[in-house]
């Protein structure tokens, strides 16, 4: 909710890539979604979330401190 904060907002760069990650890809997806609707076409997600990404990596997150 905190990221469509007006003054949130203005910080993030329209003239670079920006990539919305989370644990599954569901948050991600609908975050990245609201975002291109409000102007920020440069928003793209990764899907399967960081689940995909560390099996992509050959890594488990199972058991992972962060």
């Amino acid at each position: 909710h905190e990221l469509f904060n007006e003054v949130n907002l203005k910080k993030i760069p329209k003239d670079k890539k920006l990539i919305v990650v989370c644990h599954t890809g569901t948050r991600a997806a609908a975050a990245t979604m609201a975002l291109r609707a409000v102007g920020f076409m440069n928003a793209f997600m990764f899907k399967g979330g960081i689940i995909e990404l560390s099996a992509e990596a050959g890594r488990s997150v199972v058991g992972v401190l962060w």
